[in-house]
């Protein structure tokens, strides 16, 4: 009787033994993100962690490769939209990419849809699509390759600073006239990255918009790099204003100081002082007053923003273009010694495509713009310009 329990009890062992090993855990299987199946392990029968450590730390993923950025697994999902020119066509707008990806860091998990160059905030991270390689839509998609950025929240900077704004007189002085002195201004300051500046300034990307207090005291944070600051008020006629462009280099944990200064327009005809060398914007029907050369004076007569033309017989959007007038008076100015010359009398008009130059006068304008603003309810097309000599 005691040889047959002992048996009996060899039996139930063997079946035992085949649904679990030596330690008493079951043989299931778990999947993992990239493919590998883990099982439970003792004392407790757990899964066994997925071996993200295999995972490189890298910036650039295929479609369902999972990678490690700056402690983020990003993996690419699907290619929600591919809107780039292919490589033997020719296109005005450069296009872009949309991508769904997952997110991934310890115990959370999120998938979303990224727009190039337009982060998504994670577990205390920017994340950011910078880029697909190759730069031209192919068919199929299966040697794409995504670039990410990763920054943490704690590693922003501070910039801060004033403006202020002074009105066009036609003399400096030292000290300043009491009416040509800086004073505090309010104002909007767009604040753009160059990193994410496409074709060259045609087409910058405000990162945030922010604004000066009554003070002109601004103050705020961004991520580590390069910046632009803009301070491009949005008030119309008769008190247009043009503002120094400033550029800001901002380190992580560190303040960055900037100070902004403009120019009001003070004339009845309401047109923009501006100095050499300078950035300025205008709309059409109006005119730049160049102080400090002669008094020259720039009016935009046309704009057009992508207009329809016939390229080898295909009707398409070409690049935007303006047509202004440059003249100056010539001579030496005004309150001029009468003996003085100075250089000849000048009007003409000029043709200019987005990203091209003209010559005049020894000066040189680019039309490096053009953009919607906004007047109260109301939306206008302004040219952007950049002159020095």
């Amino acid at each position: 009787m005691n040889k047959k329990l002992f048996l009996l009890l060899i039996i139930v062992v063997i079946v035992i033994s085949g649904c679990t090993n030596f330690a008493g855990c079951s043989k299931e299987g778990k999947s993992c993100g990239d493919g590998t199946i883990v099982g439970r392990v003792p004392p407790n029968c757990e899964f066994a962690p997925c071996p993200d450590s295999q995972i490189k730390e890298e910036t650039t993923a295929t479609l369902n490769q999972k990678i490690l950025n700056g402690g983020i697994y990003i993996t690419p999902l699907e290619i929600v939209e591919d809107s780039r020119c292919p490589p033997d066509v020719t296109c005005v707008w450069a296009g872009q990419v949309t991508l769904k990806v997952r997110l991934e860091k310890e115990k959370v998990s999120k998938e979303v849809v990224l727009w190039q160059r337009t982060p998504v905030t994670f577990e205390g991270n920017e994340i950011s699509f910078v880029g697909v390689i190759p730069e031209n839509k192919i068919k199929p998609p299966v040697d794409y390759r995504f670039k990410f950025k990763v920054v943490s929240l704690s590693e922003q900077g501070t910039v801060e600073g004033r403006v202020t704004a002074s009105q066009a007189c036609p003399v400096e002085r030292m000290p300043p006239e009491p009416q040509c002195a800086p004073k505090p201004y309010a104002t909007p300051i767009r604040i753009i990255t160059t990193e994410r500046i496409i074709e060259e300034n045609i087409y910058p990307e405000i990162v945030k918009t922010i604004e000066s207090d009554d003070s002109g005291v601004f103050k705020t944070k961004l991520f580590p790099g390069t910046y632009e600051l803009w301070a491009l008020p949005e008030d119309g006629p008769p008190i247009w204003s043009t503002c120094d462009k400033v550029t800001v280099i901002v380190k992580s944990g560190q303040t960055t100081n900037a100070n902004i200064s403009c120019i009001t327009a003070t004339e009845s005809d309401g047109s923009i002082p501006v100095k050499l060398p300078s950035e300025f914007s205008l709309r059409e029907g109006q005119t730049a007053k160049v102080l400090n050369n002669q008094e020259m004076r720039i009016t935009l007569n046309l704009l057009l923003q992508y207009p329809l033309c016939d390229i080898n017989g295909t009707v398409s959007h070409c690049p935007s273009y303006v047509k202004v007038t440059v003249s100056s008076p010539g001579g030496c100015g005004p309150n001029a010694d009468p003996r003085c010359l100075g250089p000849p009398g000048y009007s003409n008009e000029h043709e200019i495509s987005v990203g091209e130059t003209v010559e005049f006068q020894g000066v040189t304008l680019k039309l490096f713009g053009v953009s919607w603003s906004e007047s109260g309810d109301i939306s206008y097309l302004v040219a952007r310009f950049k002159i020095e000599k």
